[in-house]
């Protein structure tokens, strides 16, 4: 087994791994890179056997900590045993070069390959498991509505008469970077971490898919959200609304609809993000109540 730095070219990234997380898609690498981090794309590889496929960033902290950070990553190809995937990670890990301080962190997306699986390629857990939802929407459009809480879908049915005009904005940069806006002060007044709203232009520049739409009403937009689309997979990245679209659960009319076009777009799988029940339990509700499934990854792991 061995680990093959820049081997594959962006479609045959794509084509083996159509259902990555955001963080372990090519455009993500992209914009990432663009932000100013440096971006190892491996290849867990046996003979002539592609067994996974690792994103990895790049950041220098503090003038002299190297981290290379994986997120929601390796993605396995295959069911591979605990001794390959740990064989692997800890291959990964020994593979990092950096200066006199560096550190190997990643995060899986899920947790087949177990702790002790982690422990084994020389890991410790550094961060407490990550909680996300995840909404299959393969279903069919009723099927998804009916597993929707009732009191979400009822928010719904208002939203639905509120004499919303739901719309798409164009792959020009201009149509969106309003909304840029509105996310840049909405993490100033309320304080909470995001990644920055510049990673959706860069997302954009290299060539990514997106979805922004927006509720209007009176020729005013009252809300809105941005959607990342990577293969198979969608992310809700962010979204914004007004006292009045608030009122009119307008971003229940915006996720319905976004889950709608997703599913006509050919999208199997869309992650709703994280769930932080304590500080914003409003927003895990929120989420939940679409009938998404709560997901727990394994948290974070670290190792030199």
């Amino acid at each position: 087994m061995e680990i093959v730095a820049d081997s594959l070219a962006r479609r045959d990234w794509d084509r083996l791994a159509p259902a990555a997380a955001m963080q372990q898609a090519w455009a993500y690498g992209e914009a990432c890179a663009a932000l100013g981090s440096r971006i190892l794309r491996l290849e867990i590889r046996r003979g002539r056997e592609t067994l996974g496929l690792a994103q990895v960033v790049h950041r220098r902290l503090l003038g002299c900590l190297d981290a290379f950070v994986c997120t929601r990553g390796p993605i396995w190809l295959h069911a591979e045993d605990a001794d390959t995937r740990a064989n692997a990670l800890r291959m990964l890990r020994k593979s990092m070069q950096g200066g006199r301080l560096k550190g190997f962190f990643t995060t899986p997306d899920h947790c087949a390959q177990g702790v002790p699986t982690l422990r084994a390629a020389g890991l410790a857990r550094v961060m407490t498991p990550y909680c996300t939802a995840r909404l299959d929407i393969t279903r069919p459009e009723a099927e998804i509505r009916a597993r929707m809480h009732q009191k979400w879908r009822n928010r719904l049915v208002v939203a639905e008469k509120a004499g919303f005009r739901v719309t798409r904005a164009d792959r020009r940069a201009e149509a969106f970077q309003w909304l840029l806006e509105e996310e840049t002060q909405q993490q100033s007044a309320k304080r909470y971490n995001a990644l920055p709203p510049a990673l959706v232009t860069a997302w954009h520049q290299a060539n990514g898919d997106m979805r922004v739409l927006t509720a209007e009403r009176d020729g005013r937009p009252e809300a809105a959200m941005l959607f990342l689309v990577h293969g198979t997979q969608a992310t809700y990245h962010m979204g914004w609304t007004s006292a009045a679209g608030r009122a009119d659960s307008a971003h229940n009319l915006l996720l319905w609809q976004g889950i709608r076009k997703l599913k006509a777009a050919g999208v199997a799988t869309l992650d709703l993000g994280g769930l932080n029940t304590e500080d914003i339990p409003g927003i895990a509700r929120f989420k939940l109540g679409t009938g998404a499934e709560l997901r727990t990854l394994c948290g974070t792991w670290f190792g030199r």
